[in-house]
């Protein structure tokens, strides 16, 4: 789709979709899995403004340290300022490191968390982990943009440290659609189609890259748990109704390029059931949470 869907504007919208939509039982796992650790050591992935840290964070025990890669030096930029306002909302505290931008320590209720970002494009191949032994691997919504070979490589990787991995929201191909209009599933064919292409990180393998993540997990000797963590979008979501109609529209002109006209058809149709405020829309993600052979928070 086009680059508003890796925009701040794109990740403020859906930030408060994706924090329902995670599913509170592997939340619970993660939590129970990491309670004994001296130091939390966290490395996220296309870390974007920091969402899957804010999610994860009050969760995660009490010294913690994150280190956020994104490709993207304007998500990163302003990463502090969301942290900022986060804090305030929560009554933590945010102190970034005198001299040297990229760290900050924040304080509140029993936490005390070191987060560095770090400008990383770990589409071309993942890169060197942080020092210090990384007890989690963390994304969210990365795994359906991702490659077969890359996931190889993440996991291969996550084995070699026996890291736990917690990759949140993978988008699992399916979309439904309140009231339903003719051309819903030919919508949705072409919007799976357009995921499976490259997304920086070579051919995606879009729907399918959760399942195949937690196979290749399996072989790998973890014990895996995957549960839906869908959106449930009503009118209270209208803006983000909107702008997913726009973008899965914009994506099917790509796949279907002699098709403009019905997607256009299509489109209007929707936009009008957003505004009446009868649009609902259901949009299906996957959470992955996984340990290495050894480590038990699965009862």
């Amino acid at each position: 789709m086009s680059d508003d869907f890796f925009s701040a504007s794109w990740l403020d919208l859906r930030e408060a979709a994706d924090a329902r939509a995670r599913s509170p039982l592997l939340l619970a796992r993660l939590a129970r899995a990491v309670e004994s650790a001296e130091t939390v050591n966290v490395v996220d992935l296309g870390c974007g403004t920091g969402a899957n840290l804010r999610a994860l964070a009050p969760r995660c025990g009490a010294t913690q340290r994150w280190w956020l890669l994104d490709h993207d030096a304007r998500l990163l930029d302003e990463l502090p300022a969301r942290m900022r306002d986060w804090c305030t909302r929560c009554g933590w505290s945010l102190r970034a490191v005198p001299h040297d931008a990229l760290r900050m320590q924040l304080r509140g209720s029993g936490h005390d968390i070191e987060v560095e970002t770090r400008v990383v494009d770990i589409g071309h191949g993942l890169v060197a982990l942080p020092a210090g032994r990384p007890l989690l691997i963390t994304a969210s919504a990365l795994l359906d943009l991702a490659s077969r070979n890359w996931i190889v490589q993440l996991v291969a990787q996550c084995a070699a440290v026996r890291a736990m991995f917690y990759f949140a929201l993978s988008y699992d191909g399916r979309l439904s659609f309140d009231p339903p209009l003719a051309d819903d599933a030919w919508l949705r064919e072409q919007v799976n189609l357009h995921q499976c292409g490259n997304k920086g990180f070579g051919p995606a393998l879009g729907p399918a890259a959760a399942a195949f993540t937690r196979q290749m997990l399996d072989d790998a000797g973890y014990h895996c748990e995957t549960l839906p963590s869908n959106w449930h979008l009503d009118a209270s979501q209208s803006a983000l109704q909107r702008q997913l109609l726009a973008g899965w529209a914009q994506a099917a002109r790509e796949i279907a390029t002699d098709s403009a006209a019905r997607v256009g058809r299509w489109l209007a149709a929707r936009l009008q059931a957003v505004e009446r405020g009868d649009s609902q829309l259901v949009v299906g993600h996957l959470d992955l949470f996984a340990m290495p052979a050894g480590m038990h928070a699965f009862t």
